[in-house]
């Protein structure tokens, strides 16, 4: 394996190495190092003390990001590197945070308290004089000998696909209960297919213990499970189903009702839970980069279903009205776990409309383009997409319905071209226009200026400030065409 290492890490290495102290590249850089993938942040375990790092980078930007604990952050140029100080941890008697911390000198105590044998690997670049360059030649082993320290076999696992855990799996779920949820992402997120028994078991054992993490953490894990979800990873390995499962039963009990619900309608083939993962893991393929928002949204779009769910005269399950039970409940999932109200607001905007229909029109889709206020009309027809191929695609309507998507997109882009895109702020009056002509400051305004939106976007009216104020002139001072 070839390691092409950033200059400005080098740099942070060869200074605390010069100085007398022990460096290593360590956690996901090394991990993605090892699998051929981008590296994006690089973290450095070293035997400084934070002081003893920060008095080496006394002339440069240091941070003391996590000092307690060890860690400060090195800032070269535009580049940030945590820098933490080997270490070795206590009890965790909330299964939260450990007892306490001890600053070590051993490289080896420091990654025998890590979670994933794949997480404790570390490396120590050759700084001597011979290699100023930063590449280096290929080395193998698990030795002091080599620069790679690999006293778990953490490389093995890697390329088995196996997670494995350090030590005993039981100590260290109840250390830290939230490597259950980062079990579950790395499953995925390095595409392994084996969890030992030993570890299963000892995950399942510990789950209630996730009662005991913040909630803060559980949304940022949540989040990263969501945006590597693969739902045929998901459905191979009944270890991995069973944890999945079990762990939203324990977090997330508003969505644990999907689970194994049947949704008896000939449009899904599906239960309501599968259908769920299944269209967030289209999401994932459709999208380059990570979006949380619509992953979330995907995961959260049909919660109201088996609170909805009604037997027709034909037999066929419907589920009337549950995009406005899966908004409430999913805004209450959202606030328990901390979300941001940016996020909140465009989650329910989502689901609220993930199901509105509206015909491949002009005026229809300017229609529903002014009911958006924080998702764009692409990410919606992105969201129904993934939400249609998340069904059964035997039947009949499948092809039109993805179809009638695409017609949408397309005659969307041809009206952006055309300007023909109306909202509120691109009509030729605003509020001012109404002010001078008379009419008080209220939600009159509003009334009115919307409904020369209507006009506009039926083509009864042309948007011009002139023939706008006349439209408007009758109503003044008396009754809109609404209050008659």
């Amino acid at each position: 394996m070839r390691f092409d290492i950033p200059d400005n890490i080098m740099f942070i290495i060869k200074e605390l190495e010069n100085n007398g102290y022990e460096a290593y590249i360590v956690g996901g850089a090394l991990r993605d190092m090892v699998l051929n993938k981008p590296v994006h942040d690089y973290d450095i375990a070293t035997s400084a003390t934070p002081e003893q790092v920060m008095d080496v980078f006394k002339t440069y930007q240091v941070i003391p990001t996590g000092i307690k604990h060890g860690t400060v952050t090195v800032v070269m140029e535009s580049d940030f590197c945590e820098v933490t100080t080997f270490r070795s941890e206590g009890k965790y008697s909330d299964s939260r945070h450990p007892d306490d911390v001890t600053f070590e000198t051993d490289i080896l105590k420091d990654l025998s308290r890590r979670d994933f044998t794949f997480n404790a690997i570390a490396c120590r670049p050759y700084v001597g004089k011979r290699r100023e360059m930063p590449i280096y030649e290929e080395f193998m082993g698990a030795n002091m000998m080599n620069i790679l320290v690999d006293p778990y076999c953490g490389i093995d696992a890697l390329e088995n696909g196996v997670i494995e855990v350090v030590g005993s799996s039981p100590e260290r779920f109840k250390e830290d209960p939230l490597r259950i949820m980062r079990l579950l992402r790395f499953y995925m997120q390095l595409q392994c297919n084996t969890i030992p028994i030993a570890t299963y078991k000892a995950a399942l054992d510990c789950m209630i213990l996730l009662k005991n993490v913040s909630p803060e953490r559980i949304h940022d894990e949540l989040n990263k499970i969501l945006i590597v979800f693969d739902f045929d990873a998901y459905k191979q390995n009944e270890y991995y189903e069973k944890l999945f499962q079990e762990m939203i039963k324990v977090v997330l009990p508003e969505v644990a009702h999907c689970i194994n619900f049947y949704q008896g309608n000939p449009y899904h083939c599906y239960d309501v839970m599968d259908h769920i993962l299944c269209s967030v893991s289209k999401l994932n393929k459709y999208c380059s980069e990570p979006h949380v928002d619509l992953a979330l949204a995907l995961f959260l779009h049909d919660i109201g279903k088996p609170f909805t769910a009604s037997i027709g005269a034909d037999g066929v399950v419907h589920f009337y009205g549950h995009a406005s039970v899966s908004v409430t409940l999913a805004e209450g999932v959202m606030m328990n776990l901390r979300y941001d109200n940016h996020t909140i607001n465009k989650v329910k905007e989502i689901i609220r409309l993930h199901d509105a229909t509206f015909q491949p029109s002009t005026k229809s889709i300017n229609r529903f383009v002014n009911k958006l206020s924080y998702v764009t009309f692409k990410e919606m027809m992105m969201i129904r997409q993934c939400d249609i191929e998340a069904q059964n695609q035997t039947h009949p309507c499948y092809k039109e319905r993805i179809l009638k998507v695409n017609t949408l997109l397309t005659m969307y882009d041809e009206m952006e071209k055309r300007n023909c895109m109306f909202n509120l702020k691109s009509l030729a009056i605003n509020g001012n226009d109404l002010i001078a002509l008379g009419v008080p400051q209220g939600k009159r305004i509003g009334r009115m200026l919307n409904l020369c939106l209507e006009g506009v976007i039926e083509g009864r009216l042309l948007n011009d400030k002139e023939d706008l104020i006349d439209y408007l002139k009758p109503y003044i001072g008396g009754d809109l065409p609404s209050e008659h």
